[in-house]
C-alpha cells in the first residue's frame, strides 16, 4: 500500500516557520576526520590535498548557512563531554583550518546543552532545571558530593578528584584526568577515583583498576535507591574505548578503564540522544510552524533518535515494539504517523548495528514514505551529509507548500541550483 500525501491545515504561522533544526552525531558523522587527525598539530600542515578536503567539507555546511542564514540551525548530539569537544574545536583553529562550528552542543548522547554566545559555549541552565523537575531526586552535585564521602569512607589511600576529562594525557593534554593526578607527585598515586567535572545531567566516575569497585558499585547503587533518585547506573569494567593510567611506586602503565556512569532518567527512561530531537518534533506538530527537523548519526548510541518510530507516539500512536517490524509497518495508523512527523532520518555508514533502520527504510519506501536517506560517508562527493541534509529540505518544501514560503525564496533558489545535479 501506498500513503498518499497529506495537506496539514494550520490555523496558526509560527514566526519561525520554515526554519530546518540539525542534530548529527559529531564523530563519523559531522566529520569523517579521526580525532588524531583533527588534534595532531602536523597532519593538515604537511598535506595540503588532506587541508583542501577539510576545508572544502567544512564549506559545504558554511555556504549553506550562509544562504539559510537565522532558517538554519545545527545542533552537535556528541557521546563526547563539553572539555572533550572544545578541545578538538580548539586544535582546529589553532591550525588555521576552515571548520563550520555549530550553533548548539549536546554533549554525553543527550546530557548537557550548550549554547554558542560570541564564540564561547555557554551551558544551558533551562533544560538542567527541566531534567531536575521531571527526573525525582536528581541534582548531579550533591550527588557527586555524597559519592565522594561513601567512596572515601570506603577505600584506602585513594585520591578523590575531578577532571575535565577522564582519559590519558595523550589523548588530551593539559585537561586529562592523567593531569590532574600528577599535579601531586606521582610515587604518592596508587588507587584513584576521578569524578567528571561541570557536568549536571550526567557523572561519569573513574577508577584505578586495583580498587574494590564491584563493592564500591554496591554502595553507590544502595544510595541511588534509598534515595529514590530517578536513574540509572552503568559499569563499563574493562572499557577498550578509554585507557586509564595505572600507577605502581612511580611507573605508569595504561589500562583498559574502569568507570562508571550515571544518568538520570526522564519518563522512566535514561536520557538519550533522542529527548533534544524529539522535544523539538513535539514544538513543530504542537505549535504547526512547518518547521522541519533532521536527525544524524552512524552508530548505535544513535538509533534511539533515529528510529521513527520513538516519535509517533507524538500523535497518540503507541506500538508493541517486540513485533516484526514489517508488521508494526502493516498498521495503517502507523504509517499516517510517520508520514506526518516533520522529521527527516539520515543514517551515515554501514554499521550492522543500524540495519533494522535500513531494512525499515527498504520497507517504508515500498509503501511510498521517504523518510530515511542512507548515505555510506560523510564526506562522500555525491552524497556526503551537507548534500543529504539540502536534498532533504528541498524535498520537504515539495511536500510542505508552507515550509517552502516562509524559508524565503533565496534559500528555496539555493536548495533547487545547488541540488538539480545530485538526484
Amino acid at each position: 500500500m501506498s500513503i498518499k500525501p497529506i495537506t496539514p491545515t494550520y490555523s496558526n504561522i509560527s514566526f519561525k516557520a520554515g526554519k530546518t533544526r540539525v542534530f548529527a552525531d559529531f564523530d563519523n558523522t559531522y566529520t569523517p576526520f579521526s580525532h588524531n587527525d583533527m588534534c595532531q598539530k602536523d597532519v593538515f600542515v604537511n598535506d595540503q590535498n588532506q587541508r583542501n578536503h577539510f576545508n572544502n567539507y567544512f564549506n559545504n555546511f558554511k555556504n549553506l548557512k550562509d544562504a539559510a542564514k537565522d532558517k538554519f540551525s545545527l545542533t552537535i548530539t556528541t557521546g563526547r563531554n563539553a572539555a572533550e569537544y572544545i578541545f578538538v574545536e580548539n586544535a582546529l583553529k589553532e591550525q588555521n583550518l576552515d571548520y563550520f562550528s555549530p550553533d548548539y552542543l549536546v554533549t554525553r548522547d543527550g546530557a548537557d546543552k550548550f549554547i554558542k554566545e560570541n564564540g564561547r559555549w555557554i551551558k544551558e541552565e533551562n533544560k538542567d532545571k527541566i531534567i531536575q523537575e521531571k527526573a525525582y531526586g536528581w541534582n548531579a552535585q550533591k550527588i557527586k558530593s555524597d559519592l565522594k564521602r561513601i567512596i572515601s569512607l570506603n577505600t584506602k589511600d585513594s585520591f578523590v578528584i575531578e577532571s575535565p576529562v577522564n582519559r590519558t594525557k595523550w589523548d588530551y593534554p593539559g585537561i586529562s584526568m592523567q593531569d590532574e593526578l600528577e599535579k601531586t607527585n606521582p610515587y604518592n598515586i596508587k588507587n584513584y577515583v576521578s569524578f567528571s567535572k561541570d557536568e549536571n545531567n550526567i557523572i561519569e566516575i573513574a577508577f584505578s583498576n586495583k580498587l574494590p569497585v564491584d563493592r564500591l558499585k554496591q554502595l553507590i547503587n544502595w544510595y541511588l535507591n534509598n534515595n529514590r533518585i530517578d536513574s540509572v547506573l552503568s559499569h563499563y569494567p574493562k572499557d577498550n574505548n578509554a585507557y586509564f593510567p595505572q600507577y605502581d611506586n612511580g611507573l605508569v602503565r595504561y589500562e583498559p578503564g574502569n568507570r562508571m556512569i550515571i544518568k538520570p532518567k526522564v519518563d522512566n527512561k535514561p536520557l538519550t540522544k533522542l529527548y533534544d530531537v524529539k522535544e523539538e518534533v513535539k514544538a513543530v506538530v504542537v505549535n504547526d510552524s512547518n518547521d522541519f527537523v533532521i536527525a544524524a548519526g552512524d552508530e548505535i548510541n544513535d538509533e534511539e533518535m533515529l528510529n521513527p518510530l520513538n516519535y509517533i507516539d507524538i500523535f497518540g500512536i503507541n506500538i508493541d515494539k517486540n513485533k516484526p517490524i514489517n508488521e508494526i509497518l502493516e498498521n495503517e495508523n502507523v504509517l499516517d504517523a510517520i508520514y506526518k512527523l516533520p522529521l527527516k532520518i539520515i543514517i551515515v555508514g554501514n554499521s550492522p548495528n543500524l540495519e533494522h533502520l535500513r531494512e525499515m527504510d527498504r520497507i517504508l519506501k515500498s509503501k511510498g514514505i521517504d523518510k530515511i536517506t542512507c548515505i555510506n560517508s560523510p564526506d562522500d562527493p555525491q552524497n556526503g551529509l551537507a548534500n543529504a541534509i539540502k536534498k532533504a529540505m528541498y524535498k520537504y518544501s515539495e511536500q510542505n507548500d508552507e515550509y517552502s514560503y516562509y524559508m524565503g525564496m533565496n534559500l528555496f533558489k539555493y536548495l533547487l541550483e545547488t541540488t538539480t545535479n545530485l538526484y
